[in-house]
């Protein structure tokens, strides 16, 4: 298999470099809020999407690997800031 093979979204190898491996988990979530903050949604709904998709997406990634707290920290400031 090659290091960029996925199997339900997740890499199947995880090399050297873990924080390249991981990375287009932070691009999901980025990419799922950006798309989020051009529709006008109130306090209360944007809770409610990042708690149900942008943390879903993390706490499936962290049921199967550890992921470095610099991912973590990351996705934190992305969340802080939608």
């Amino acid at each position: 298999m090659l290091a960029h093979d996925k199997y339900l979204s997740l890499p199947t190898h995880v090399g050297r470099s873990k924080k390249k491996s991981f990375l287009p988990i932070k691009d999901r979530v980025e990419k799922r809020l950006l798309g989020w903050m051009d529709k006008l949604i109130s306090w209360v709904g944007r809770e409610v999407l990042i708690k149900i998709v942008a943390q879903a997406i993390i706490t499936y990634t962290v049921g199967v690997f550890k992921l470095l707290n610099d991912i973590y920290k990351s996705i934190q400031k992305l969340i802080t800031r939608f």
